[in-house]
């Protein structure tokens, strides 16, 4: 029998009541937030989430596009890895300032939106 996390994950509503998501992109919603709990942000790769949900990579990447389109994630890539945090159900304008410039450090970033986005 194969481990699987012991963690859990709450998908709010607009997440989940989003019909231009698929119930993919909800679950993986809710796996991205709960390994973003230790660091602020998630680095899992495509291919962890194929294994973890049984799917190739390919659908895992069109889901995690369909979170971001959606507003519902913030990917990154710094020094050739890929962060995704959740995203506030509001941003401020400072957030998509330091989007746009990268003038804040992306793991700083990351932590506040998450740290906003959790209270």
């Amino acid at each position: 029998m194969k481990a699987h996390p012991s963690y859990y994950c709450v998908i709010p509503a607009h997440v989940r009541y989003n019909n231009n998501l698929t119930n993919l992109a909800k679950l993986l919603y809710g796996e991205i937030s709960a390994l973003s709990n230790a660091l602020g942000y998630c680095y899992a790769t495509n291919s962890y989430f194929a294994r973890l949900y049984g799917v190739t990579t390919r659908t895992i990447t069109s889901a995690i596009a369909q979170l971001e389109q959606a507003g519902a994630i913030h990917v990154r890539t710094v020094n050739n890895t890929r962060r995704m945090c959740i995203a506030a159900v509001s941003s401020s304008d400072e957030d998509e300032a330091a989007l746009k410039t990268g003038n804040e450090s992306i793991v700083e970033l990351f932590k506040r939106i998450y740290t906003r986005a959790h209270k």
